[in-house]
């Protein structure tokens, strides 16, 4: 660990949280933020690769048999749902087994907590390498899955107040739109600002996984710590969040183009879903690491709220 990442150049004392007892490192723009994600990355890529792989390993060893069993029914519904959109006229499906419901719904549940295992496991090492501790994969993994409870909680807080808002916001909007004219427009107001409120519930939150692994807290406070820190910053924080989105999505749609572009698989077939489910695997593997940039973006908000902000190397140098 003697070979951290250099320090970016120090910023201005004019600038705004500009705070000198944290040795010029803060505050951090785009820039200082992707360079330093990068930096981190770069140096233990091997560590946090390992970290992502491990649970998305073992998620997909159960779903691509999942996958491979269901597919034909899945396939057939497909196809006629197209057929009929294609006739302009009601879909008449097929129906599909409870059973198969019930398998496509595990699989999704196991595949949220592989992710959220993989980004907290991620987390938990940037963290440690950004500090100077020692970074390893089964330290990394132990600690996820330990905060694997408070995360569920959370999610599940996150999962029911965004559910609520939206139904209220849809079926009042609705109701007022039955009525027309102007209760129409009011109806329509009402969803926008549903959406809004969702939209921006989600950027209050959107450091969930930061302030539950490192601050070991539980689900409500870890909500409640996310909250406080992105308050004042929710437009900087949103242009963040769709930077990682935008390049998630680049990344995903590469890989998973390269099944289509090079062995050119029949949709339909069971071996089309067995090579889509492996490179949805590859992409949600290299994608993980970009959660780097939001754990820079959390360091920054805890310094620009005057809270104490870790140093690069900080444990490394008191031992």
């Amino acid at each position: 660990m003697d070979n951290l990442p250099p320090l970016p150049p120090p910023p201005d004392p004019g600038q705004p949280g500009h705070n000198p007892t944290q040795r010029g490192f803060y505050p951090l723009d785009l820039d200082a933020i992707t360079r330093n994600a990068w930096s981190i990355f770069r140096f233990a890529w091997p560590t946090f690769i390992g970290a992502a792989l491990i649970p998305n390993l073992i998620v997909y060893a159960i779903a691509i048999p999942v996958h491979a069993s269901i597919w034909p029914e899945v396939s057939q519904w497909a196809a006629a749902y197209r057929a009929a959109i294609e006739r302009g006229v009601l879909p008449t499906l097929p129906p599909i087994a409870p059973s198969t419901v019930a398998l496509l719904v595990l699989v999704s549940i196991l595949g949220a907590l592989g992710g959220l295992v993989a980004s907290a496991a991620v987390v938990s090492i940037g963290d440690s390498v950004f500090r100077g501790r020692p970074a390893s994969i089964r330290g990394a993994l132990r600690t996820a899955l330990r905060r694997l409870p408070a995360l569920i909680g959370a999610g599940l807080l996150y999962a029911l107040a965004v559910f609520g808002v939206s139904l209220l916001g849809f079926t009042f909007g609705a109701l007022f739109m039955v009525g027309g004219g102007v209760a129409a427009f009011l109806g329509l107001v009402v969803i926008v600002a549903a959406v809004a409120a969702v939209i921006f519930i989600a950027l209050r939150w959107s450091l969930l996984v930061q302030t539950i692994v490192l601050e070991g807290v539980g689900p409500v406070d870890g909500l409640s710590r996310s909250w406080r820190l992105v308050a004042g910053s929710g437009w900087r924080v949103l242009g963040y969040f769709l930077f990682i989105a935008l390049v998630s999505g680049v990344i995903g749609a590469i890989v998973g183009a390269i099944p289509d572009a090079i062995l050119r698989l029949s949709p339909e077939s069971v071996t089309s879903a067995v090579v889509g489910i492996v490179f949805q695997g590859v992409a949600t593997v290299l994608v993980a690491p970009i959660v780097l940039v939001s754990l820079f973006l959390y360091y920054d908000l805890r310094f620009r709220h005057g809270e104490p902000a870790p140093q690069p190397g900080e444990d490394r140098r008191a031992a």
